[in-house]
């Protein structure tokens, strides 16, 4: 009986096994053949890649032709163009053709040997269009069709190879010029192809929609397709041409002369027999570089013509089926690969993992790494993927990359190792890790204790082969270096010392000091409390006073050099302009205003900041609410890459390690106005785990393009100082206070883009070679080669280079990173600066009046052409830029910009402050008489001039207090004046009087000056702030009807809400006593059963 238990589960486990065995067996292994092509090989490659994994049915790899590493896109100055711009053409050809000799010579022999058809896959798919193929190469590409293989062209692939004859043959038809062979398209009415002109060139209209129509409905490929269905937007090729032998075309679409087509039907894919191979040709999968949409390769219709065809091609049969989002008779279908539906999935189990069993038992409890990954919920179609955890990491905090793509983490492992926090800023064993990844997997293989005996680093930023860091309670900079190869830094310099300071001192907590330590595009080094910033591009760490604020873990930029910081609650601060502007105000105002003397408002509507946890057990004990608002907002970052999908690209994204988030948003402009769009449906994040330990703390995006997100993994994510008692014994009690010493670093990626592949050495590279990648879709290669050019002692090599790059290519983003270079060495000529000025890229001319900025008022003559400048952020830049000078030619530009943008919120902002004070000005003169708004609508001339009076009326902030005036009710007084004017002059006016509605005799809101309600008992004041107030006040109606709850324009804290009364009973009343938070307290529990807005009869009543 034993022996048949035994001989059960014997051949019970060895059928399993072959079960296995014949399901990988199953799978058709696929080459996908790119590396050159005028189109964006390396994206359609991730789409090609994408699709054919989604299926099931595929194993992919990808075999990529040797890269000359150059510039691309380099095109010669005009015919007409001066002699001047000549000359640098040559001279700058001359010089990059003498710097790539070398890499081309050694290129040679590797391409010689590259030969993609040896290994044993069943179907080549071609993404390439580039430099003829050796002849060994050709030879095996040939036999391999011809023995059986498949071939599947898409789209350009047809490009290739114009004088290869045999690939002619295999292809049937390709892009070929006049006379090249037969011209074959379909002739509807005899449904059968035709030979059409002679002398036509193959080309395309257009990029639109189109009907594709199948036109052999019983082949594998096209069998159970409707016959006509809707393509998205693509380039139809029509007048392709060549040998067209055993060809058969299975589609067609008819190419509308009103797109630039040929009024007949062209082939769209076919198939040509050759040998015993069968080759498919489609022309559609259009994909151009800095194409924003991916309508050719997301449509369904697309994706499954070139899923079928591989593998028919393979195997000479098609078991696909056709999804069920297949595009319609006139409806097209877009999906992203990843969520095309190619199999019935059977509904998901109930999860027995073992990480939520532990969970059940004991919610607290520490996961490992891969249990972990098990509680996370992710945005369709991203995936989060392990790079390192502890042991190899502990307590990190921070991740940046050095040029050669090593990991430096920082560790904090000091952070509060017990519910005291003790030896937090005591035990000195903070480090720096070195992690490298050996093999290419994206995981971490080798980890070095680069700096160690450290206080709480907290901040690195990698130079050339030094690592600059900074610790907590110090302004010093340190930098290390490792000389000998064994990852351990064995020198170190000061390169800024100035010790404990301000906030950052022994005194401070560790949650409180400064973070950051970012070289931006504009080669400025920034940290989060903006106190000083600094430069170094000439080998001296040289600091510069900054305007300070508050604001608190991260700070990051986006790729034309805009500056986000962030603070606890406030998942975005001080973004829509620098804050060195606020010089200006401090310049101009006489009587400055305490904190920020303007505002647009928040960056968000108020539901932007709750956001809906899986992680339902409180950090202090018991169980938490899943929608909570940010108390902890941090570690953000842009995404500046191509390994997103577009929708992600310039997204803004940040932490929330108390409800175990990361949030994504887009980052948008509605009239001129920086604002904060979730990204997520209600109710879902882009990344979020229900394991109570999991701390997402930073987010940073890598040299492979992926989004890394540290992972501090612990139980107390608080200090000390706010850690009472009552956390203190929960801690203790749940055994959280001991979850110490773990640590994880997760690479988010997108399933339909493949990480990028390039692995940087840009350390050992020449200073000319760093110059290519400025080109890089990549935010952290530009950045990083713009840094390490201006590091090196033979800088002045790259000039010529440089001013090509900017003068001879197209891309903005990385003609902007070849001014900045060339202002970091000094190097702009007048030329440049005036091309710059004129180009019509607004990106290039924003930047350029930046980088003059400094040379003003002297230089203010360039800019005085740009008074009829069209883009309102250029013009907004100019406005900022202009007002740090008191040269009446600036003054004028500024009223004269102002007055062409007179809708955009941007620009007003930035008039405001550069014109501070400045009432008697025409411009402004014309706005309070309105006069500037006369050539608009009515609707529009009202909301504008209600826009421009508010903002204006900024200019009235600013209080006088006695010498012995209480300093709690100054502060709150002042505070309270802040919020007034963010959320209140809108209707009540700056003066409190209320805001008369334009050409009428209404006003919007009743005065404050006069009311009784205001300057009488709070009772009868408070209430309408939680609940809103509604109908007429003292029998007199207003415009506006209806005043909403404070929390509707993000007021919700009971203090701030004492601040607004206390500021708008002093103000026009001079009442002497504070509205303490208690007394709100207070009257609002009285009134908690309320849902509806108040009238003032009911007020008058209480």
């Amino acid at each position: 009986m034993i022996s048949f238990k035994l001989n059960f589960k014997y051949w019970l486990t060895l059928l399993f096994v072959c079960k296995f065995c014949l399901a990988q067996e199953k799978l058709i292994p696929v080459l996908i053949v790119d590396g050159q092509n005028n189109h964006d090989w390396v994206s359609t490659t991730d789409s090609i890649e994408a699709t054919l994994r989604a299926t099931g049915r595929f194993s992919v790899e990808i075999d990529t032709a040797p890269q000359i590493k150059s510039m691309k896109g380099i095109r010669g100055p005009k015919a007409d163009a001066p002699n001047y711009l000549k000359e640098s053409y040559k001279n700058f050809r001359r010089i990059q053709q003498g710097a790539e000799k070398e890499d081309k010579e050694s290129q040679e022999e590797e391409w010689k040997n590259w030969n993609p058809f040896t290994g044993r896959h069943q179907a080549v798919v071609l993404n390439y269009n580039g430099r003829e193929w050796a002849q060994k190469t050709k030879e095996s590409a040939v036999e391999f069709v011809r023995q059986g293989g498949g071939l599947v062209l898409v789209h350009a692939a047809n490009n290739a190879f114009r004088n290869w004859d045999a690939y002619n043959e295999m292809i049937g038809l390709g892009w070929r010029p006049a006379n090249f062979g037969d011209c074959i398209k379909w002739e509807v009415l005899k449904n059968k192809p035709y030979v059409a002109c002679v002398d036509c060139s193959s080309g395309h209209g257009s990029k639109h929609p189109f009907q594709v129509n199948v036109r052999q409905l019983d082949h594998p490929i096209m069998k159970d397709i409707p016959s006509t269905w809707m393509h998205g937007k693509d380039e139809l090729y029509h007048n392709m041409r060549g040998p067209a032998n055993n060809l058969t075309i299975l589609s067609s679409a008819y190419s509308n002369p009103k797109q630039g087509g040929t009024g007949e039907h062209e082939p769209i894919t076919y198939e040509v027999k050759y040998g015993k191979g069968r080759v498919i040709i489609t022309t559609m999968g259009h994909f151009w570089p800095n194409q924003t949409d991916w309508d050719g390769l997301h449509c369904v219709g697309f994706q499954t013509i070139l899923a079928r065809s591989v593998e028919y091609t393979a195997t000479g049969k098609v078991t696909l089926p056709i999804p069920p989002e297949f595009p319609g008779l006139v409806e097209v279908s877009f999906r992203q690969p990843h969520a095309v539906t190619w199999n019935q999935k059977s509904p998901k189990a109930p999860d027995q993992s073992t990480g939520h069993a532990k969970k059940e038992i004991n919610p607290y409890a520490i996961l490992t790494p891969g249990e972990e990954l098990e509680t996370f919920e992710l945005a369709p179609g991203y995936v989060a993927e392990l790079v390192a955890s502890e042991p190899m990491v502990q307590e990190p905090v921070l991740t940046v990359w050095d040029g050669n793509g090593a990991m430096y983490v920082a560790e904090m492992r000091s952070y509060m190792q017990d519910e005291n926090g003790t030896g937090t800023k005591t035990l000195r064993n903070g480090r720096i890790k070195k992690l490298v990844d050996l093999n290419g997997d994206g995981r971490m293989d080798k980890a070095t204790i680069f700096v160690d005996n450290l206080n709480l680093p907290r901040m690195i930023l990698p130079l050339d082969d030094w690592i600059a860091v900074r610790e907590t309670d110090t302004m010093d900079v340190i930098a290390y270096r490792d000389t000998d190869g064994d990852g351990i830094a064995d020198e170190n310099k000061m390169l800024y010392e100035k010790g404990p300071y301000s906030r950052n001192g022994p005194k401070t907590s560790v949650e409180h000091q400064d973070s950051g330590m970012i070289w931006n595009v504009d080669n400025r080094i920034y940290i989060t409390y903006n106190m000083e910033r600094y430069q170094f591009t000439d080998g001296t760490w040289r600091a510069e006073s900054q305007p300070g604020h508050w604001t608190q873990w991260g700070l990051t930029h986006d790729d034309y050099g805009k500056l986000f910081w962030i603070d606890n609650t406030n998942p975005l601060k001080s973004a829509q302009f620098h804050p060195k502007y606020w010089k200006t105000v401090h310049r101009l105002a006489k009587n400055l205003p305490a904190g920020d003397p303007v505002s647009l408002g928040k960056p968000y509507e108020p539901a932007f900041t709750k956001a809906t946890s899986i992680c339902l057990t409180g950090d202090r004990g018991g169980q938490a609410s899943a929608v909570r608002g940010f108390t902890s907002a941090c570690g953000q970052s842009i995404y500046r890459g191509n390994k997103f999908p577009y929708d992600s690209r310039g997204a803004y994204f940040f932490c929330d390690p108390t409800i175990h988030v990361v949030r994504r948003a887009y980052v948008e402009y509605p009239d001129g106005k920086l604002m904060l769009r979730k990204a997520e449906p209600e109710g879902e994040e882009f990344f979020r785990s229900s394991d109570f330990n999991s701390r997402f703390i930073n987010t940073a995006v890598g040299p492979d393009g992926c989004l890394y997100v540290t992972d501090m993994y612990r139980g107390i994510i608080q200090d000390a100082p706010w850690f009472n008692e009552g956390n203190r014994e929960f801690a203790r009690r749940t055994g959280v206070n001991k979850h110490i010493q773990m640590g994880r670093i997760w690479r988010i990626r997108h399933q339909d883009h493949r990480p990028y592949q390039e692995k940087p050495q840009m350390l050992s590279e020449s200073t000319e070679e760093l110059v290519r990648h400025l080109q890089n879709p990549i935010g952290w290669w530009r950045d990083t080669a713009q840094k390490l050019i201006l590091l090196r002692n033979d800088r002045e090599k790259a000039i010529p280079l440089l001013e090509g790059l900017f003068r001879f290519t197209q891309s903005p983003l990385s003609r902007i990173h070849a001014l900045w270079t060339l202002d970091g060495m000094h190097a702009i000529t007048p030329e440049i600066k005036k091309e710059a000025l004129m180009d019509r890229a607004a990106e290039i001319r924003r930047a350029m009046v930046q980088i003059i900025e400094p040379g003003l008022p002297e230089e203010v003559d360039l800019l005085l052409p740009l008074e009829n400048e069209r883009d309102p952020r250029v013009a907004e830049q100019l406005i900022f830029s202009l007002g740090t000078t008191d040269d009446p030619q600036a003054e004028k530009l500024i009223q004269t910009l102002a007055s062409r943008h007179l809708r955009d919120q941007g620009v007003m902002l930035a008039t405001t402050i550069s014109l501070w004070g400045k009432k008697n000005l025409p411009f402004i003169q014309q706005v309070k008489s309105k006069k500037a708004f006369e050539k608009m609508s009515k609707d529009q001339r009202g909301s504008t001039d209600m826009a421009w009076n508010r903002i204006l009326s900024s200019w009235d902030r600013g209080m006088k207090f006695a010498k012995d005036f209480d300093t709690t009710h100054r502060k709150m007084i002042q505070n309270g004046e802040k919020l007034y004017f963010q959320h209140c002059t809108s209707c009540h006016g700056a003066d409190g009087k209320g805001v008369q509605v334009p050409d009428t005799d209404q006003y919007l809101a009743p005065s404050l000056v006069d009311s009784k309600r205001v300057h009488g008992n709070p009772e009868q004041l408070v209430p309408l702030f939680f609940h809103g107030l509604m109908g007429p006040i003292d029998e007199k109606n207003y415009s506006a009807g209806y005043m909403a709850p404070a929390k509707a324009f993000g007021i919700e804290r009971e203090d701030r809400l004492a601040e607004l009364l206390t500021y708008i009973r002093y103000a026009w009343g001079k009442e002497g006593d504070c509205v303490e938070k208690e007394t709100v307290s207070t009257i609002r529990r009285k009134h908690t059963d309320r849902n509806k807005p108040w009238t003032d009869q009911e007020l008058k009543e209480l």
